[in-house]
């Protein structure tokens, strides 16, 4: 728990985990890039790849500081999901709202499952290090949070 405290501690200096307010800034950012491109029938995949633009740009050479940007990126994401959440079950009816947490709900199992699958051939077959293989599983979980609330934010937006 130190650790993991230090090496969070560590990418704050750097710029790479977001602060509360910089990262309702991101999460800000993100949704108009997501309103952007579903208008122009585009996937907002680069939304949040732009969003996770310090982790991606973090030196190969220390995938371990990658896997704990990932992973703060993942929380960034899970929190702006658990924000939408509250706010569609305080002033949607309750039958979208529920509706809306199921489909988010499978949105992320599945992708999580997909990461999970690539991760473990990954293990089984892949000549990368094992800190490379946590540094590209914790990136699909990263993505896997970001997807998620990308099309909850489209599922909700004439609710908000």
């Amino acid at each position: 728990m130190f650790l993991r405290f230090l090496s969070v501690a560590a990418l704050a200096g750097l710029g790479f985990v977001p602060a509360p307010a910089q990262a309702q800034e991101v999460l800000d950012q993100a949704k108009s890039c997501i309103f952007e491109r579903f208008e122009a029938e585009q996937q907002p995949t680069e939304c949040i790849e732009t969003a996770h633009v310090a982790c991606l740009t973090v030196d190969e050479g220390t995938p371990l500081v990658a896997v704990v940007c990932f992973r703060e990126q993942a929380d960034m994401w899970n929190g702006g999901i658990r924000d939408l959440m509250v706010g569609l079950n305080a002033s949607a009816p309750q039958d979208i709202a529920l509706i809306a947490g199921i489909e988010t709900k499978y949105d992320i199992l599945s992708a999580l499952m997909q990461c999970d699958r690539i991760n473990e051939l990954a293990l089984a077959v892949s000549e990368e290090s094992s800190e490379a293989i946590q540094r590209q599983k914790s990136q699909c979980d990263a993505m896997a949070a970001g997807l998620a609330y990308a099309r909850l934010v489209w599922r909700v937006r004439d609710l908000q």
